[in-house]
């Protein structure tokens, strides 16, 4: 059984508040992936931190769902867990950096969607009732996305450059434009990086490059476009945010 709360009642906009800033650090993860670092550990620290006002004042908030038979209005905070959530599952996609497929990343955040389900579901009843199957997609995307970073962010391991070719050029719409890339000592083609506009434009499809293979620190291997020697020291990443 939950305990009384604090004795203070939470501010009368602190669930709108806080879901603003979840759907704000969503946005900006979103059009901007690779740009602030902040972004990256904002929107990982969301979702979880949605689980505070419940525990804190309890009765006096809500993880979603209709407001019908309520005795008394609850705050939502469903901003503040879903938005970051979905950010960060589209994010693990970033042509930053491509993964070599394996169904771990997924299979390890549905574990963590499970945990994440039973938390909120212990801490809001209500959303037991109501919100179970979208509290575990969240979950399932939050974890998926924080284990994809975390395998990124923790690799100690030194990477192996390896030559590659620049197949096609991709202008984009939402994080700027790509390159196509295909290792020339492996079947990898098809591999898709965020590059500066400047590194679009002087780079055409042929063209010699770099890939940095790694692999990774829980062993699921990622590859970065990285620069070779000149005159391709230009064909450079932005600098990753984790």
């Amino acid at each position: 059984m939950m305990g009384q709360g604090l004795a203070i009642a939470p501010p009368p906009k602190l669930g709108k508040g806080l879901s603003i800033i979840g759907a704000a650090a969503a946005a900006l993860l979103w059009f901007w992936p690779g740009d602030a670092p902040w972004l990256l550990w904002l929107n990982l620290a969301a979702p979880p931190l949605a689980f505070i006002p419940l525990l804190l004042w309890p009765g006096q908030f809500t993880l979603g769902g209709r407001a019908k038979g309520l005795s008394a209005p609850r705050q939502n905070l469903a901003g503040l867990w879903t938005l970051p959530s979905l950010a960060l599952a589209m994010c693990a996609w970033s042509p930053d950096f491509e993964r070599v497929y394996t169904a771990m990343p997924v299979i390890g955040g549905l574990g963590l969607g499970i945990v994440f389900t039973a938390i909120g579901a212990l801490v809001d009843p209500r959303a037991r009732r109501e919100m179970i199957v979208f509290l575990l997609m969240a979950g399932t995307a939050w974890g998926w996305g924080l284990l994809t970073f975390a395998n990124v962010e923790f690799d100690r391991t030194p990477g192996v450059i390896r030559p590659a070719v620049i197949a096609d050029k991709d202008p984009g719409r939402r994080s700027g434009p790509t390159l196509v890339v295909g290792l020339q000592d492996s079947r990898l083609t098809g591999l898709r990086f965020r590059v500066s506009y400047a590194a679009y434009e002087s780079v055409k499809a042929g063209d010699a490059a770099c890939v940095e293979d790694n692999p990774g620190a829980f062993g699921w291997r990622t590859l970065w476009l990285v620069e070779c020697t000149a005159p391709l020291r230009e064909v450079i990443t932005p600098e990753p945010a984790w």
